[in-house]
């Protein structure tokens, strides 16, 4: 009886031990601050990951994995994750990755090379415009025209019909006059 439990412990519980490293390789971290950036829940994850790599990219000891996900995968990945959360109107986020994590407030992203101003633009809602307000602050070009879409800022918030938001570009310096072509054909 003794031999049967030692056999069967041999044959599945060590294979198991074994297999969990093998799959660490499979499963390495992800350290994709996009896929954390746009859930007000996950601002903490979001930190984490940027403070893990901050510290990972300037000590030796960090695993080579580790530093190839934080260099190749989260610094490259900040205007993508900035783009998420003024999406989603995830304040808590948008203030970390421009405050802390130094991510570029004109950076463009997406399908529709379009910026962080012009996302919150399409979106309108108040959040929205306070989080326009604080990316004016910190430098967001609220005159420039983005040939993707052929439009600026003031453009896509008349076009989504935001007339809050109109009037809030135009309250902080909008030029009506700028280009705004046509994006009817774009959606």
């Amino acid at each position: 009886m003794l031999l049967k439990l030692i056999m069967l412990f041999s044959i599945f519980f060590i294979p198991f031990l074994a297999g969990c490293s093998m799959f660490d390789d499979v499963f390495e971290k992800n350290y994709s601050l996009s896929s954390v950036a746009s859930f007000p829940d996950d601002v903490d994850e979001l930190k984490e990951i940027w403070f893990f790599c901050e510290r990972c990219l300037s000590d030796e000891q960090c695993e080579n994995h580790d530093i190839k996900q934080c260099r190749d995968v989260t610094i490259p990945g900040r205007d993508e994750a900035l783009s998420k959360a003024v999406g989603r109107a995830n304040v808590e986020a948008v203030y970390f990755l421009v405050d802390v994590a130094k991510t570029d407030v004109n950076g463009i992203t997406g399908k529709y090379k379009e910026t962080p101003l012009i996302i919150a633009a399409y979106y309108g809602t108040q959040a929205h415009q306070d989080i326009a307000e604080f990316l004016l602050l910190h430098g967001a070009d609220i005159n420039k025209t983005y040939p993707a879409i052929g439009r600026n800022p003031l453009g896509v918030a008349r076009w989504k019909h935001n007339v809050d938001f109109v009037n809030f570009l135009l309250k902080h310096g909008a030029e009506p006059a700028v280009h705004m072509g046509s994006i009817e054909n774009k959606e």
